[in-house]
């Protein structure tokens, strides 16, 4: 199969590791021909100095095949909204697989997370948990792209820290210099899990704000985004 599944790991709990061996054996049921990369943190540096974008990129570089899904481990998408979206990158430069996420409360996350996992999408009762309607342009866990087209824009922008924000400056730049983007309507799944605390305002403050304030100004500017690109010496050269 010509699809690349990049998931990135950093151990800090037992809970994520959970999260990372029953998603994996999952992407292996389901598509046994694909190429599964795990692209695993091994430095232990602690969250504020995590660089999530570094470890994706790592996975880019690894893959070799056309289509990549870059992923969280805590997500859960039906098949059909995978095989949807690989055939719809033949018109869009960047996906995103779902546009309505449940966050599974503990109970539900390990009643799954205790079962053998399947393909089948799992059952859980999802009037019991958060419901979330991603607006169009919100990032949320997954993408999937060509690995043309993220090498382009040079993969995720490293000089993130921390928590989110990479994947919003991602987005951007795939959509200013490869092409259109869209979300397919459908589900998915988010395993519960803790949070850093007061993640948000470590996220908002200091360098990943600025950068991402840079993006949103570059946004549909290519010549502004291929400036922020050419700043970018510590990713991936193509």
């Amino acid at each position: 199969m010509n699809l690349s599944i990049i998931m990135t790991y950093r151990p800090d709990s037992s809970i994520r590791k959970r999260h990372l061996r029953w998603t994996a054996k999952r992407y292996k049921k389901m598509f046994p021909k694909a190429e599964i990369i795990i692209s695993k943190d091994t430095e232990g540096i602690g969250w504020n100095n995590f660089r999530k974008g570094m470890y994706i990129n790592k996975g880019i570089q690894r893959a070799t095949r056309d289509n990549l899904l870059i992923t969280d481990i805590d997500i859960v998408l039906p098949k059909s909204s995978i095989l949807e979206g690989i055939e719809m990158l033949k018109e869009y430069a960047i996906i995103i697989p779902y546009n309505i996420i449940y966050k599974l409360n503990y109970e539900s996350s390990n009643k799954i997370l205790c079962k053998e996992p399947l393909i089948k999408f799992p059952n859980t009762p999802l009037q019991k948990q958060k419901k979330q309607i991603l607006s169009p342009m919100h990032p949320q866990g997954i993408h999937l792209i060509k690995r043309q087209h993220a090498l382009q824009i040079k993969g995720y922008d490293e000089r993130f820290v921390g928590w989110g924000s990479e994947d919003s400056a991602f987005q951007m730049a795939a959509i200013t210099l490869c092409g259109a983007f869209t979300k397919i309507d459908g589900i998915a799944l988010h395993f519960k899990h803790g949070i850093v605390k007061d993640r948000h305002k470590k996220r908002d403050a200091g360098i990943n704000g600025q950068l991402l304030e840079k993006y949103s100004e570059a946004f549909e500017d290519i010549d502004k985004m291929k400036v922020i690109l050419a700043e970018r010496r510590d990713l991936i050269e193509t």
